[in-house]
Protein backbone atom coordinates (compact mmCIF):
# COMPACT_ATOMS: atom_id res chain seq x y z
CA UNK A 1 0.00 0.00 0.00
CA UNK A 2 2.81 2.43 0.84
CA UNK A 3 4.33 2.15 -2.61
CA UNK A 4 1.04 2.24 -4.51
CA UNK A 5 0.36 4.80 -7.20
CA UNK A 6 -2.74 5.77 -5.23
CA UNK A 7 -0.66 6.69 -2.15
CA UNK A 8 1.82 8.60 -4.28
CA UNK A 9 -0.97 10.59 -5.92
CA UNK A 10 -2.79 11.33 -2.65
CA UNK A 11 0.16 12.14 -0.40
CA UNK A 12 2.98 13.31 -2.69
CA UNK A 13 1.03 15.55 -5.04
CA UNK A 14 -1.62 18.23 -4.85
CA UNK A 15 -5.12 16.78 -5.19
CA UNK A 16 -8.53 18.35 -5.60
CA UNK A 17 -10.87 19.75 -8.18
CA UNK A 18 -10.31 22.76 -10.42
CA UNK A 19 -13.28 24.60 -11.89
CA UNK A 20 -12.50 27.11 -14.61
CA UNK A 21 -14.39 29.08 -17.19
CA UNK A 22 -15.38 32.53 -18.35
CA UNK A 23 -18.55 34.53 -18.66
CA UNK A 24 -18.79 33.62 -22.33
CA UNK A 25 -17.25 30.14 -22.41
CA UNK A 26 -18.06 26.73 -21.01
CA UNK A 27 -17.20 25.67 -17.48
CA UNK A 28 -14.46 23.06 -17.26
CA UNK A 29 -14.08 20.74 -14.28
CA UNK A 30 -10.82 18.86 -13.72
CA UNK A 31 -10.10 16.42 -10.90
CA UNK A 32 -6.47 16.20 -9.84
CA UNK A 33 -5.46 13.02 -8.06
CA UNK A 34 -5.09 9.29 -8.53
CA UNK A 35 -6.18 7.97 -11.91
CA UNK A 36 -8.82 5.29 -12.40
CA UNK A 37 -6.31 2.43 -12.54
CA UNK A 38 -4.57 3.55 -9.33
CA UNK A 39 -7.92 3.78 -7.53
CA UNK A 40 -9.04 0.34 -8.72
CA UNK A 41 -5.74 -1.27 -7.70
CA UNK A 42 -5.91 0.38 -4.27
CA UNK A 43 -9.51 -0.75 -3.75
CA UNK A 44 -8.45 -4.40 -4.02
CA UNK A 45 -6.43 -4.01 -0.81
CA UNK A 46 -8.71 -1.43 0.81
CA UNK A 47 -11.71 -3.76 0.73
CA UNK A 48 -9.94 -6.19 3.07
CA UNK A 49 -9.83 -3.46 5.74
CA UNK A 50 -13.31 -2.17 4.97
CA UNK A 51 -15.46 -5.29 4.90
CA UNK A 52 -15.47 -8.42 7.00
CA UNK A 53 -14.45 -11.68 5.40
CA UNK A 54 -10.68 -11.43 5.10
CA UNK A 55 -9.92 -11.31 8.81
CA UNK A 56 -8.34 -7.84 8.83
CA UNK A 57 -11.28 -5.46 8.63
CA UNK A 58 -11.14 -2.61 11.12
CA UNK A 59 -13.99 -4.24 13.03
CA UNK A 60 -12.19 -7.59 13.12
CA UNK A 61 -8.89 -5.96 14.11
CA UNK A 62 -10.73 -4.54 17.12
CA UNK A 63 -11.16 -8.11 18.35
CA UNK A 64 -7.41 -8.65 18.03
CA UNK A 65 -6.63 -5.39 19.83
CA UNK A 66 -9.08 -6.31 22.62
CA UNK A 67 -7.14 -9.48 23.46
CA UNK A 68 -5.58 -9.43 26.93
CA UNK A 69 -2.10 -10.03 25.49
CA UNK A 70 -2.16 -6.65 23.71
CA UNK A 71 -0.83 -3.77 25.85
CA UNK A 72 -3.54 -1.44 27.12
CA UNK A 73 -2.03 1.62 25.44
CA UNK A 74 -2.40 -0.05 22.01
CA UNK A 75 -5.98 -1.05 22.82
CA UNK A 76 -6.86 2.51 23.88
CA UNK A 77 -5.18 4.08 20.84
CA UNK A 78 -7.00 1.71 18.51
CA UNK A 79 -10.40 2.41 20.09
CA UNK A 80 -9.85 6.18 19.82
CA UNK A 81 -8.75 5.85 16.21
CA UNK A 82 -11.70 3.65 15.29
CA UNK A 83 -14.12 6.13 16.86
CA UNK A 84 -12.43 9.01 14.99
CA UNK A 85 -12.59 7.13 11.69
CA UNK A 86 -16.27 6.29 12.18
CA UNK A 87 -17.02 9.92 13.05
CA UNK A 88 -15.16 11.04 9.93
CA UNK A 89 -17.21 8.68 7.75
CA UNK A 90 -20.47 9.58 9.47
CA UNK A 91 -20.00 13.28 8.81
CA UNK A 92 -20.80 15.24 5.69
CA UNK A 93 -17.87 16.61 3.69
CA UNK A 94 -16.96 20.27 4.22
CA UNK A 95 -18.58 21.03 0.88
CA UNK A 96 -22.06 19.66 1.52
CA UNK A 97 -23.81 17.55 -1.10
CA UNK A 98 -27.58 17.27 -1.15
CA UNK A 99 -28.98 14.91 -3.76
CA UNK A 100 -32.75 14.60 -4.05
CA UNK A 101 -33.15 15.78 -0.46
CA UNK A 102 -30.46 13.46 0.97
CA UNK A 103 -27.51 15.11 2.70
CA UNK A 104 -24.59 12.86 1.72
CA UNK A 105 -22.16 11.58 4.33
CA UNK A 106 -18.70 10.32 3.53
CA UNK A 107 -19.90 6.79 4.32
CA UNK A 108 -22.64 7.13 1.71
CA UNK A 109 -20.18 8.47 -0.87
CA UNK A 110 -17.79 5.62 -0.13
CA UNK A 111 -20.54 3.01 -0.43
CA UNK A 112 -21.89 4.37 -3.72
CA UNK A 113 -18.48 4.58 -5.37
CA UNK A 114 -17.29 1.27 -3.98
CA UNK A 115 -20.41 -0.84 -4.55
CA UNK A 116 -22.15 1.19 -7.24
CA UNK A 117 -19.19 1.76 -9.49
CA UNK A 118 -16.03 -0.16 -8.66
CA UNK A 119 -16.76 -3.50 -7.00
CA UNK A 120 -19.59 -5.93 -6.27
CA UNK A 121 -22.13 -3.92 -8.22
CA UNK A 122 -25.25 -3.27 -6.20
CA UNK A 123 -28.14 -2.25 -8.48
CA UNK A 124 -29.50 0.40 -6.08
CA UNK A 125 -26.07 1.93 -5.51
CA UNK A 126 -25.33 1.75 -9.24
CA UNK A 127 -28.54 3.69 -9.92
CA UNK A 128 -27.45 6.29 -7.35
CA UNK A 129 -24.04 6.58 -9.01
CA UNK A 130 -25.73 7.00 -12.41
CA UNK A 131 -27.77 9.92 -11.01
CA UNK A 132 -24.64 11.56 -9.60
CA UNK A 133 -22.77 11.11 -12.87
CA UNK A 134 -25.34 13.22 -14.71
CA UNK A 135 -23.88 16.32 -13.03
CA UNK A 136 -20.21 16.49 -14.12
CA UNK A 137 -19.13 19.13 -11.59
CA UNK A 138 -20.72 17.27 -8.70
CA UNK A 139 -19.29 13.95 -9.91
CA UNK A 140 -15.74 15.37 -9.96
CA UNK A 141 -16.18 16.72 -6.43
CA UNK A 142 -17.63 13.41 -5.22
CA UNK A 143 -14.80 11.44 -6.89
CA UNK A 144 -12.36 13.64 -5.02
CA UNK A 145 -14.20 13.03 -1.74
CA UNK A 146 -14.16 9.29 -2.42
CA UNK A 147 -10.37 9.44 -2.85
CA UNK A 148 -10.12 11.44 0.40
CA UNK A 149 -12.12 8.73 2.21
CA UNK A 150 -9.83 6.01 0.85
CA UNK A 151 -6.78 8.04 1.90
CA UNK A 152 -8.17 8.46 5.42
CA UNK A 153 -8.61 4.69 5.73
CA UNK A 154 -5.09 4.26 4.38
CA UNK A 155 -3.64 6.53 7.07
CA UNK A 156 -5.36 4.57 9.84
CA UNK A 157 -4.37 1.21 8.38
CA UNK A 158 -0.73 2.26 8.17
CA UNK A 159 -0.80 3.55 11.75
CA UNK A 160 -2.47 0.57 13.36
CA UNK A 161 -1.42 -2.53 11.48
CA UNK A 162 2.28 -2.49 12.55
CA UNK A 163 1.79 -2.27 16.36
CA UNK A 164 -0.47 -5.32 16.40
CA UNK A 165 1.80 -7.54 14.30
CA UNK A 166 3.82 -8.94 17.25
CA UNK A 167 0.60 -9.95 19.04
CA UNK A 168 -1.63 -10.94 16.13
CA UNK A 169 -0.12 -14.36 15.48
CA UNK A 170 -0.75 -15.61 19.01
CA UNK A 171 -4.23 -14.07 19.18
CA UNK A 172 -5.23 -15.61 15.84
CA UNK A 173 -3.83 -19.01 16.86
CA UNK A 174 -5.94 -18.92 20.04
CA UNK A 175 -9.06 -17.90 18.10
CA UNK A 176 -8.59 -20.74 15.63
CA UNK A 177 -8.07 -23.25 18.45
CA UNK A 178 -11.63 -22.65 19.68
Amino acid sequence: MLSSRFAAAMFDQQTGVTVSGSMTGPVEVTRIGPDEEAVRAFILTFRMFFRDGDGISFRQMAEVYDDSSVPTRFQDEYRRARVALNEFLGASPALGFNVNGEQLTRQRILDVFLYGRHAHANPKLRADYDVWSQIPMMLALLENEFAVCLAEFFKWAICFAPPIVPFAGEVVRRRIAW
